[in-house]
């Protein structure tokens, strides 16, 4: 609060402000520049935040530590730098302010998350243990304790420890109601028939319940199955999660998220993807509706929720993860197929690397269960969300591969493992568990025609499934448009 003395502060040339001598005045001085970086973080003005937490670098005598807005201000800026990033100069600001301020349970768990953007998996478990161990006592069982936990077992799941992974989910949530995250954690450190009949005794109580619990258990069971290779009890989850989902959610019941605009984070985050895969010689080019976004509307599609990117490369999948893994600014998710990299950047940018090759004069790519082809084609630059990326020269052609003649006019009703005209399907298993997956997710967001899109396509590859088909006809009733009344 101020307290209405006018502040006399020195300005060192370089716009830093020197620290006033008066305790009061000093104090002050701290309380404008919190409520500056408040506000700027708020606003997610990282680079801005940045500056603004700089003019008091000077503030750094014993007398200083013990002031914790200045302290708060430091870590905004370690989130920000993490937000641009500059993640290895987020962990040397975060050292120092360690040494400066003293050890707490907020700078390692700060600490944590840096280090697993950082790949280092072991640096970020050892965090996690100071982190929980420096819980304050009322929170030993709270939100926190269970994301501490969370970022633990990704640790442990990345330094290959998943049975101890999953020892320690299973532990911590032993009777509480796992959320969607802690679902999907688990499933992750799922690599062996052994370990998956221990997530089927603790999910087991789930999926029968009345909620939307049993909906997210029967989802990561199914995942877990099918990345085992075991189709046939995956697809039997996904079919059970569509039938009880009908008895727990209403059609078109989930509400539609308007994303914020993400453009800068994007930028930020396809500008350090490209200086990371120079470093292997590789340069991307955008793809799928990543491409699309930038040919028709100039920008990122409004549904889109991540960017897709291709590399031509012999190099092994493998290679780029860890490249990526070490960057310090991206983390790489697990994926059960050599053709594809995901990684989510620092500040929460997904981007999917597909690696293309050339085969018999065309340019394949492939996902999980589908192949795509396109015609062979170079590179070209473009401008998108403010800076120059790399293009297929003739994006026409591309699109129209990939979407069809139409693909200039909108289709909100596209479904892209019913509608792309490129598409080759690898496993038909897969693709019968996906569809079921779809099913529930359809009916769940009201989207009436894609829902019956992908029914009609799982009938090709199933033939006749008695209980979906009197579910489908019963959806067919109940989400028919109301007829218009004659005047």
């Amino acid at each position: 609060m101020s307290t209405g003395v006018a502040l006399d502060i020195e300005i060192a040339p370089d716009s830093r402000i020197l620290p006033p001598r008066d305790r009061r005045a000093t104090t002050e001085a701290i309380a404008k520049v919190y409520g500056e970086c408040a506000r700027l973080a708020e606003e997610q003005r990282d680079e801005d935040v940045i500056a603004a937490a700089d003019t008091l670098s000077l503030f750094v005598s014993s007398a200083h530590a013990a002031n914790t807005q200045l302290h708060a201000i430091r870590m905004w800026k370690v989130n920000a730098l993490a937000n641009l990033g500059r993640g290895r100069e987020a962990l040397e600001l975060l050292n120092w302010i360690e040494r400066f301020n003293g050890v707490s349970f907020k700078t390692r768990e700060r600490k944590a998350k840096l280090l697993a953007y950082a790949g280092d998996a072991v640096g970020c478990i050892h965090a996690c243990t100071d982190a929980i161990m420096a819980l304050p006592l009322d929170k030993k069982t709270s939100r926190e304790f269970r994301q501490l936990c969370l970022l633990r077992a990704d640790a442990m799941i990345a330094n290959g420890q998943h049975d101890d992974a999953l020892r320690l989910l299973t532990d911590a949530l032993r009777g509480l109601v796992p959320n969607y995250d802690e679902m999907l954690t688990l499933r992750r450190a799922v690599k062996t028939p052994e370990a998956l009949e221990q997530m089927f005794l603790f999910l087991a109580p789930h999926f029968s319940y009345a909620g939307h619990r049993a909906r997210h258990a029967l989802l990561h069971y199914s995942v877990a199955c099918r990345d085992l290779g075991l189709l046939d009890r995956a697809i039997f989850a996904a079919r059970q999660r569509f039938l009880i989902g009908l008895q727990i959610v209403r059609y078109g019941e989930r509400e539609q998220q308007i994303k914020e605009d993400w453009t800068r984070q994007a930028l930020t985050s396809m500008l350090d993807l490209r200086a990371d895969l120079g470093s292997l010689g590789l340069e991307f080019f955008l793809i799928s509706g990543t491409l699309l976004g930038c040919v028709r509307e100039g920008g990122i599609l409004s549904y889109d929720k991540d960017i897709d990117v291709g590399v031509l490369t012999e190099l092994p999948a493998e290679t780029i993860r860890q490249t990526l893994a070490s960057s310090g600014r991206f983390k790489v998710r697990a994926l059960t197929t050599d053709r594809l990299v995901q990684v989510e950047h620092a500040n929460g940018v997904v981007i999917d690397v597909f690696l293309h090759w050339r085969e018999n004069g065309v340019i394949y790519h492939e996902g999980q269960k589908t192949r795509w082809w396109n015609s062979d084609f170079e590179l070209k630059d473009v401008e998108f969300l403010g800076g120059s990326f790399k293009i297929p020269s003739n994006p026409d052609q591309y699109l129209i591969e990939n979407y069809g003649d139409s693909w200039s006019i909108p289709q909100p009703e596209f479904e892209t493992f019913v509608d792309t005209p490129n598409m080759i399907i690898q496993d038909n298993d897969h693709m019968v568990w996906y569809f079921y997956t779809r099913l529930h997710d359809y009916y769940f967001a009201g989207k009436r025609t894609q829902l019956f899109k992908v029914w009609n396509a799982l009938q090709e590859l199933i033939g006749q499934d008695a209980a979906v088909s009197n579910a489908m006809e019963r959806i067919k009733l109940d989400s028919a448009p109301a007829p218009m009344l004659s005047r």
